[in-house]
């Protein structure tokens, strides 16, 4: 095959000796013509543009944006035959790790929140520990979703699996989301200052 086009989000190919990308074959149909191919850091036409990676959040991750420019892969470097990554249903899967990504932020805020009351004097606060209850309630929420979908895809009931995993995601950005505001509004302006790790938590999940 010969490769020419852009990818966004490379995720680790400034590093990675190997990556993988994956690209759409001409003439076929989306899910059809879907290809898996390994391609060296070091093969010609194999471009990494690291100034594109200048994000918000997600400091942790590197993505940079990759060039493909008449890059040759040979018939050993395909990864799997057209058609297998949507039909197999592997992507329904990278749900799982979105959900717990969001899970595990949220938890972090509240673990931050039920450090810092104490410190601020409002742990006994009736409101404090009303807010403290209900992030406590979704967060238990957010991860029984995530924990049932795993259990889906263990019993290999892959339909529901897909869907359910889907269901967890979007359950955990949206806890994660509401954790922001309810954060702030229980520990107050000054916990947002830059000697607290509140203000980068905020940032990460955005």
């Amino acid at each position: 095959f010969e490769l020419n086009g852009t990818k966004q989000y490379g995720t680790n190919a400034s590093v990675g000796a190997w990556n993988v990308v994956t690209v759409s074959l001409p003439n076929m149909t989306p899910a059809d013509g879907f290809l898996m191919v390994l391609i060296p850091h070091d093969a010609p036409g194999f471009n990494v543009d690291e100034s594109w990676w200048r994000p918000t959040g997600m400091r942790a991750c590197v993505s940079p944006k990759i060039v493909l420019k008449d890059l040759f892969v040979p018939d050993r470097d395909i990864l799997q035959g057209p058609g297998f990554y949507p039909k197999s249903k592997l992507g329904a899967r990278w749900h799982l790790g979105f959900s717990a990504s969001h899970l595990g932020a949220a938890q972090g805020m509240l673990d931050f929140a039920i450090d810092y009351l104490p410190k601020r004097g409002t742990a006994g606060n009736p409101h404090s520990q009303r807010a403290i209850g209900e992030m406590t309630m979704r967060i238990a929420a957010a991860r029984n979703m995530v924990y049932q979908a795993a259990a889906l895809w263990q019993a290999k009931k892959i339909a529901e699996a897909e869907q359910y995993s889907l269901m967890a995601k979007l359950y955990a950005i949206s806890t994660a989301e509401w954790m922001i505001n309810e954060t702030i509004r229980i520990v107050g302006s000054t916990a947002l200052l830059e000697t607290f790790p509140l203000n980068r938590m905020m940032r990460d999940i955005h």
